[in-house]
Formats: structure tokens, C-alpha cells, sequence
């Protein structure tokens, strides 16, 4: 099974949600079921900053510009002028489908039973 990520940053924090590393392929169908909640909860539902400029100061130290306000990886792209309005219809209709509570209950119990197989 290929899983796929949309971005490194999201893929991380797969990773770092079940808490386990799986290098074969049949190693990775394992933790295809908690691989498949974070990607959308990310992508539709969890805002965060977007980096803008990153400069190194004199004392080695770096400095971070960030946007004002935080959105989504969704909310960026329904901006984007790039973005065909088909596109962006999808992505509303696939934002509506995303409920955090459910897919967070239903990452736990995936992890649980990802952890009860490791151990």
C-alpha cells in the first residue's frame, strides 16, 4: 500500500503520532489506518503560520517573519488565483467531510491498536 503525504511537515507528524518507524513495505501497511487522520485534520481543519522570510542575524541567531494570521493549507489554496474553481469546489466539499472529533477518536483507537500490535 502506498501512502501518500502531501508535505514533509505532515508526514513528521504522522510519524511522530504513532510513535513507530517502519522501513519494509509490509512494515508500512501496519500504520496505514493512523496514517489516514492526521493528513486531513491538517490539511482542512488546524491553522498555522506561514513563513515568510527567514534571515540570519550577526550573532548566528536566525529571524522569523511570519503572516499575521494563521489558516489552513485548505484556506491558502481557496485564496489561490492558480486554483480552477472545480478545484475549489472539491476541496469545499472534501473540507465539509473532515470532523475533527471523529477523526481524532478515530486516530487514538488506531494508534492503540498500532501500539498493541508492537508490543
Amino acid at each position: 500500500m502506498i501512502i501518500a503525504m502531501p508535505n514533509k511537515k505532515t508526514t513528521m507528524t504522522c510519524v511522530k503520532q504513532s510513535g513507530f518507524r517502519f522501513d519494509t513495505p509490509k512494515e508500512q501497511e501496519a500504520p496505514a489506518e493512523v496514517y489516514r487522520f492526521p493528513c486531513p485534520l491538517y490539511n482542512y481543519r488546524y491553522p498555522s503560520f506561514k513563513l515568510i522570510d527567514k534571515t540570519k542575524q550577526a550573532d548566528g541567531r536566525y529571524k522569523k517573519v511570519y503572516r499575521k494570521a494563521p489558516k489552513t493549507p485548505c484556506e491558502r489554496l481557496l485564496e489561490s488565483p492558480d486554483i480552477s474553481d472545480e478545484c475549489k469546489d472539491e476541496l469545499r466539499r472534501r473540507k465539509v467531510l473532515v470532523n475533527p472529533v471523529e477523526f481524532n477518536s478515530q486516530l487514538n483507537e488506531a494508534v492503540e491498536k498500532l501500539a498493541n500490535k508492537q508490543g
